[in-house]
């Protein structure tokens, strides 16, 4: 009778525990908005930002996410170069593959840290028409933190930064600049 009562104990832990860890590994989707922006020459621009994230959940602490966000469209007046004082608009997105870092505080809370690499596009247009097109890939990283409302469904607040580069225009105007993004997202797990 004890020994049955030991494999019955021995299988109840053992279950519990695969199921505890299937609930740490496994597919997720997400979806974000929030404020993007960035600073060039003595100007700092920031409009509305939105992505939507994938990925996979390899245990408690490691995953890997691609995601695609739109870090914002913006409009101003040029400070520097032959545009200087000339209006232009400006688009940006980036397509990021990162390894995320997850450290548990509690069951439903956790903070966790990433990063990759994104290939982003800016896209330009100055008033004297004069435009670019730069693709670039080169590195991206962020924080933030996850809570857990159920096993499936949370919210992540988080930063994330794009490191853009360089970018020129069709008369050779160039600048750098690294894009920073500020949102909140809902995330679905499998």
């Amino acid at each position: 009778m004890k020994k049955i009562s030991y494999l019955a104990i021995i299988a109840t832990l053992t279950v519990t525990s695969f199921s505890a860890k299937a609930a740490d590994n496994g597919f997720y989707v997400g979806a974000d908005a929030g404020v993007g922006g960035y600073s060039s020459g003595n100007s700092s621009y920031s409009s509305t930002a939105f992505g939507v994230t994938g990925g996979y959940q390899f245990g408690k602490y490691w995953g890997l996410e691609t995601q695609y966000t739109q870090l914002g469209q913006t409009s101003g007046s040029s400070t520097t170069g032959v545009n200087a004082g000339k209006t232009f608009s400006s688009s940006v997105d980036a397509v990021a593959l990162v390894a995320l870092g997850k450290y548990p505080i509690a069951d439903i809370f956790s903070l966790y840290g990433k990063v990759g690499v994104a290939n982003t596009n800016n896209n330009q247009n100055h008033s004297n028409g004069t435009s670019g097109n730069t693709s670039r890939i080169d590195g991206t990283y962020g924080l933030g933190a996850e809570y857990a409302f159920s096993s499936a469904i949370g919210v992540r607040f988080g930063w994330d930064r794009y490191i853009a580069g360089t970018f020129s225009t069709t008369n050779n105007t160039t600048g750098s600049r690294n894009m920073d993004v500020w949102a909140l997202a809902a995330v679905y797990k499998f």
